[in-house]
């Protein structure tokens, strides 16, 4: 559920491996799922090249700023340490993502990033990073 997602996401910062959150990543089927009509004609390689391809590389592009932020805040890794999560559920329909906040504790100081996420058929997706803005201030 959401606490291996919000822990998966908290590894894959604090190990700076990108991979570990690769199993929440959407897929041609969820795609199908979110926009009938603009995938009824795609095949599922053209689906995560022309629809998810964008969002990997924005995921991970985030995932590497929150990496340079702990870099250039001196943040020591053996004290950044995942601490929690936070669900905000909404009246919106279920195909609309959600806000998931992972709490992280650098020292004394909580760190919250803000990442989407979608659940279907019992399967969590996470889908951006919202915020790597400063995180340390």
């Amino acid at each position: 559920g959401l606490t291996k997602v919000a822990e998966s996401f908290a590894k894959a910062v604090i190990d700076i491996n990108p991979a570990l959150i690769n199993e929440f990543a959407p897929n041609a089927g969820l795609a199908r799922v979110l926009s009938p009509a603009a995938t009824a004609s795609k095949t599922d390689e053209e689906i995560e090249k022309d629809m998810l391809s964008d969002l990997k590389n924005r995921f991970e592009l985030n995932l590497d700023r929150i990496q340079k932020a702990i870099e250039e805040n001196n943040v020591d890794r053996a004290t950044f340490k995942y601490e929690s999560y936070k669900y905000y559920e909404t009246e919106e329909p279920k195909t609309v993502p959600r806000i998931l906040e992972v709490s992280f504790l650098n020292g004394n100081n909580e760190v919250h990033i803000p990442l989407t996420v979608l659940k279907h058929d019992d399967k969590w997706f996470v889908f951006e990073i919202l915020n790597t803005t400063n995180l340390f201030k």
